[in-house]
């Protein structure tokens, strides 16, 4: 009799832990062997892919994505040497770009716009200036005869100079013209003491305007407004926000990229498929950026 209960509480102590354990088991998206999945990643979007990142592996077990940091050129010198496959950048490959992947590979990359962001105009709350003219950010660039204010960049290989060189056009003599700090704590104390000068940094450093870090950020400074004309000839004043970066009213923004440079399929697929869901791209939206496809509203009923 004591073995017969024995073998009849061990049978179901063992039902228990398999139904427990398929209860709490991650999804694998690659039923055999684990393969690995890297990605480069520009430096100034580290943060925000290494959340999504933590979030994709609470998830899934399959592919194990690996992070590597890396300035712009870089990775564009690894695609085109076939060293990685897989990359997030903050722009759109040029047309140049792609040709030569055409070219050398046989095939265009395939481009996944995963968010959007755009850079925003911050300066001291005692600068005379409420707004800019698109017009005048133009001209303090190509002709340099802006005299009333510059330009600072929160440091030399921030994301925003590659951004309005290619933006205007512009010459590394004509991007001389703006300076440029030791980083973003660096320029924001520097604009708290001096009137004059503007930084330039990205939306989604601000974007939660409501953070008690964000309040603390922007003491003492206030983000400028854009004026410009649109294309049906009306006057546009724009304050950067997530409605004015959607509809791209405001005119600074940028895409966030995912490129497919030829990654193997079981890699690949399963972390695109993953960024477009719900749950990725409302980390998108919290953490300051434009999702790309808005995530619907969670409807929590409860009926305790």
């Amino acid at each position: 009799m004591r073995n017969k209960c024995l073998t009849i509480l061990l049978s179901t102590l063992l039902v228990g832990v398999l139904f427990g354990c398929n209860n709490n088991v991650k999804q694998p998206l690659a039923n055999t062997v684990k393969d690995t999945l890297e990605i480069y990643v520009d430096t100034s979007l580290a943060i925000l892919i290494n959340e999504q990142r933590k979030a994709y592996e609470n998830d899934y077990v399959n592919p194990i994505v690996k992070l590597k940091y890396l300035q712009e050129a870089t990775i564009l010198k690894a695609l085109m040497t076939n060293e990685v496959s897989c990359a997030v950048l903050q722009r759109k490959l040029t047309e140049g770009e792609k040709q030569f992947f055409q070219k050398k590979e046989d095939f265009l990359p395939k481009e996944y716009v995963i968010a959007h962001d755009a850079f925003v105009f911050v300066a001291n709350t005692k600068n005379v200036r409420d707004r800019l003219y698109a017009s005048e950010i133009k001209d303090y660039f190509i002709k340099g005869n802006i005299k009333d204010f510059q330009f600072v960049f929160e440091n030399n290989s921030c994301q925003a100079i590659p951004y309005f060189r290619a933006y205007y056009g512009l010459s590394d003599k004509q991007l001389a013209s703006a300076y440029s700090k030791n980083g973003l704590n660096d320029l924001l104390q520097f604009l708290k003491t001096d009137n004059y000068s503007i930084g330039i940094i990205p939306f989604s450093y601000i974007a939660d305007i409501e953070a008690p870090s964000t309040i603390e950020m922007l003491k003492g400074l206030k983000v400028l407004s854009v004026k410009y004309t649109d294309s049906s000839k009306r006057e546009l004043t724009v304050n950067p926000s997530q409605e004015s970066i959607t509809t791209k009213d405001y005119p600074y923004t940028m895409p966030i990229v995912l490129l497919n440079c030829n990654m193997e399929k079981k890699s690949g697929t399963t972390f695109v498929n993953y960024i477009f869901k719900p749950k990725a791209q409302r980390l998108f939206l919290k953490c300051g950026m434009v999702p790309a496809i808005f995530p619907g509203r969670e409807v929590i009923v409860n009926t305790k």
